[in-house]
């Protein structure tokens, strides 16, 4: 499957955008591990005495750690926050695909309240540390997770409206895929994370954390699909044909599979 070409924003690919977000937070953390190892793994004050690996929040509350931990999530939080403004933004100038209904209307909206607020947290809860204001920290970076975790279910309800507004677009269905399988990933880490650190069993925790934190970097870079989603002339046609029969249908009190109108739809282009 060829890509079309993505729209442009400062003159860079959009899709460069949700890359540079990902590739921010990845290199935190990597930088904060990599940091960690090599100052002779360490065990802070606030670290449990049979816990003899960090979690992020302890090693990005040491000295070295905080001004690293801050820098890096303020810019994935501005790189992210780009991704998601021009995403909408082209959508509604109609450079990427779209359906002005109010079901998506809504669950972008709200999304895009649940994804401002959990990047907020993102950049909150590496200021507060868990060693400074540890309540704050923890309830901060609950509200990060299931802040994304929500968005992500809200943006697969978008998408499956799309979907099936423009069935033959196999780049809609990967995004689609993407998220779910987002959501179904860190649903789990969430699980297991909370389950290992209630038996105190903290090295399997620890592990599931940092397994969580870098792939969510993955899922930020992962928005570059939805730049490629951009309209052509034969999704105008098909879309057209497409509500024309649905309008049609409603009048005299028809429903169909939605199968139905894409299969009309292809026998009616190839008549003309």
């Amino acid at each position: 499957m060829r890509l079309p070409a993505s729209p442009k924003l400062f003159g860079t690919p959009c899709w460069v955008f949700p890359i540079l977000a990902g590739l921010a937070w990845l290199v935190t953390l990597l930088a904060i591990l990599i940091e960690w190892i090599v100052k002779g793994s360490p065990h802070y004050p606030e670290m449990w005495p049979s816990q003899h690996l960090s979690y992020i929040s302890n090693a990005g509350a040491s000295d070295w750690g905080h001004p690293l931990f801050i820098s890096g999530a303020t810019i994935t939080a501005i790189f992210f926050s780009i991704t998601f403004i021009s995403e909408r933004w082209l959508r509604h100038k109609g450079k990427l695909l779209h359906s002005a209904t109010k079901w998506s209307s809504v669950c972008w909206v709200a999304a895009a309240v649940l994804t401002a607020t959990a990047t907020c947290a993102l950049v909150l809860f590496t200021i507060f540390c868990v060693r400074r204001h540890a309540v704050v920290h923890y309830t901060l970076v609950a509200t990060f997770a299931l802040g994304y975790i929500l968005a992500a279910a809200l943006l697969c309800a978008e998408r499956k409206h799309l979907c099936n507004t423009f069935p033959t677009r196999r780049i809609l269905h990967w995004s689609l895929r993407i998220k779910l399988f987002f959501i179904a990933v860190e649903l789990l880490f969430v699980i297991l994370g909370s389950v290992t650190m209630y038996q105190r069993m903290y090295r399997t925790s620890v592990v599931v954390e940092w397994l969580a934190a870098l792939f969510f970097s993955f899922y930020m870079a992962s928005f570059a699909v939805d730049f490629f989603a951009v309209p052509a002339v034969d999704d105008e046609k098909e879309n057209a044909w497409d509500l024309m029969m649905r309008s049609w249908d409603e009048d005299v009190g028809i429903t169909r599979p939605q199968w139905v109108y894409g299969a009309l739809e292809k026998r009616y282009s190839l008549l003309e």
